[in-house]
């Protein structure tokens, strides 16, 4: 025991830069990798690992191997990580988006937050007819309701749309644009990730998402895109299509565990200000929403 801790080291560096590498190629190269991609979205875990490696390097006086790790530490923090957001804000909400997890039977604390909080607009994903049901008891009839499980939306909304529209392309996930006088709603679900046939999809909804909103900041019309994702802002693709109009790193999927990540998100052209809710029963924290201009 006492070697072991003594040649600890040994294998921390070697440890230390498999892990590092592993989170630069994922940042850089995931765009034309499926696995590569899989891999790109733990870099607040790789920061984790990192930062107890090179803590650990420092008790051993290796000084020099420490500040390197450090070094990339800073710039995966600085130009990645941060900003970064878990828990819920207390905040005037208009738009209250989720991923209510289908199978859920147990939404009545879903309910409740969403009564609190009296938001604008309720758009939810993996809405079952359960508790579609009980918000239809509260807010009448959604202006969009799509059935299909995994794939349900459903949009309820007391602002009058100009115009509401299902857009459905074959080989990619359906999603929803909602006109209003003073901004457009894109609200979506993509694929899980974990088949390349799936992944593949995904990239075409989010390069036809990407095309209608970067149109619409030429023509400066103002927009909202919100939903899961399923994707992270640490991958390469994700950073193609939506950089510009990325705000921060909101914690949202299982977030209870090791392997919590950022997949839900709220994209926009101008100032929004965004929160998680706090833990309720989906799999996924929901987001709270209010234009800041």
């Amino acid at each position: 025991m006492k070697s072991f801790i003594k040649n600890l080291h040994l294998i921390i560096i070697p440890s230390s830069f498999i892990i590092l590498t592993i989170s630069f190629l994922s940042l850089f190269f995931s765009k034309n990798s499926f696995i590569i991609d899989l891999f790109s979205h733990y870099q607040l875990q790789y920061f984790i690992i990192l930062f107890i490696f090179a803590s650990i390097l420092l008790f051993y006086k290796k000084f020099l191997t420490s500040f390197l790790i450090s070094i990339y530490m800073f710039f995966l923090w600085i130009n990645f990580i941060h900003p970064i957001q878990f828990f819920e804000k207390e905040m005037k909400t208009e738009i209250f988006y989720m991923n209510t997890y289908y199978y859920n039977s147990e939404f009545e604390d879903i309910v409740e937050k969403i009564k609190q909080i009296q938001p604008e607009i309720i758009f939810l994903v993996e809405a079952n007819e359960l508790i579609i049901s009980k918000l239809k008891s509260i807010y009448g009839k959604p202006i969009i309701e799509i059935n299909e499980s995994y794939n349900s939306y459903v949009l309820f909304t007391n602002k009058p749309p100009i115009s509401y529209e299902i857009k459905t392309y074959t080989n990619m996930p359906k999603y929803l644009k909602v006109k209003f006088d003073d901004f457009t709603f894109i609200g979506l679900h993509a694929n899980d990730p974990l088949t390349k046939q799936k992944r593949e999809f995904n990239l075409n909804l989010f390069k036809k998402i990407a095309e209608e909103i970067k149109e619409m900041d030429l023509n400066n019309e103002k927009f909202i895109v919100v939903g899961d994702f399923n994707n992270t802002y640490y991958s390469a693709t994700f950073r193609l299509h939506f950089e510009k109009f990325f705000h921060k790193n909101i914690y949202s999927w299982s977030t209870n565990r090791p392997w919590a990540l950022p997949i839900d998100h709220a994209l926009s052209n101008f100032k929004i200000e965004i929160s998680p809710t706090k833990k309720l029963s989906s799999d996924h924290n929901g987001l709270l929403i209010s234009r800041n201009e």
